[in-house]
């Protein structure tokens, strides 16, 4: 119940050791030739996408569910506070859960905030929205990271993720 994985995944061995795993060194150069990278860029530009068109018209969408000006404010500041929320809870479950299925949960995430706004009247709908983007937005920070390190190693992370982060800013355009 306490331990989820067994000794072997977490790279001991039997004796408690730590069993040495040589380490991904993936260049900037050969990561262009591997589809994973294509796919992490494409699944980061369009939910940067998502992120900017939400940001772009939060206020006038949060207006069709109230005309308090205060109570618009709090719950498009709460998205910020959320993403907070959102990162703290991402690190113990990255640990604990593959980071693809983790990244997959924070996208979901994106879209429940918007079928929220959609599907539910109401202040709470707005709360909800609040809670739900701000969670996949604070993931999100941390699951781009996490997976370019994870899936191309450290040596070359900064120029991956500086090719990565073009391809994103390229969409959010």
């Amino acid at each position: 119940m306490v331990l989820r994985h067994k000794p072997e995944h977490l790279g001991l061995v039997a004796d408690g050791r730590v069993r040495q795993l040589p380490e991904k060194t993936i260049s900037g150069k050969e990561a262009l030739k591997l589809a994973n990278f294509w796919w992490l860029s494409l699944a980061f530009a369009l939910s940067r996408v998502v992120i900017v068109s939400i940001s772009a018209h939060m206020v006038p969408m949060l207006s069709e569910y109230s005309q308090n000006t205060a109570l618009i404010a709090a719950v498009a500041g709460s998205v910020g506070l959320m993403q907070l929320l959102g990162r703290v809870i991402f690190t113990p479950l990255s640990a604990r859960m593959p980071l693809e299925k983790l990244t997959s949960l924070a996208f979901l995430s994106h879209a429940l905030a918007a079928s929220i706004l959609l599907i539910l009247p109401g202040v709470m709908a707005l709360w909800l929205f609040a809670l739900f983007m701000g969670l996949a937005n604070g993931a999100r920070t941390l699951a781009r990271a996490a997976l370019i390190a994870d899936h191309f190693g450290s040596q070359h992370y900064g120029t991956i993720s500086g090719m990565m982060t073009s391809f994103i800013a390229i969409a959010q355009t």
